[in-house]
């Protein structure tokens, strides 16, 4: 299957480096997002081609990962704009609640429930 081009899968939030939507990106980024495509699509034709697994045996851990990547991405999002907002005024500084990140259409996660090492939005 031939690697998709083009930014249909680049939502616009990510890493700090990504904060900005997709008309604000630079060619350097969407190469480095096309490549990355391109990898995944290897990726998955190399384990289609050379592996006797079945996408039965492993679709579910990778649907995982994709998962916990959006939501970690959701996070960090509400995350900036909560922080944006306290800084503005929009909203009062006071301790942040679980409602704030919900109100923002992201999961909360407790300090302790989110992974920390992130893998990068977009590889080099």
């Amino acid at each position: 299957m031939a690697a998709q081009s083009g930014n249909s899968a680049v939502q616009g939030v990510g890493d700090t480096d990504m904060r900005e939507n997709l008309h604000g990106m630079s060619n350097n980024a969407f190469k480095d997002i096309e490549k990355l495509e391109s990898d995944l699509w290897e990726a998955a034709d190399n384990l289609r081609d050379n592996s006797k697994l079945t996408s039965s045996d492993y679709f579910m851990p990778v649907l995982g990962v994709i998962f916990l990547r959006h939501a970690a991405n959701r996070f960090d999002a509400a995350h900036w704009q909560i922080e944006a907002d306290q800084a503005s005024g929009k909203m009062p500084k006071r301790k942040v609640l679980p409602d704030d990140y919900i109100a923002r259409r992201s999961l909360y996660f407790p300090e302790n429930g989110l992974p920390r090492v992130r893998m990068p939005f977009y590889c080099s």
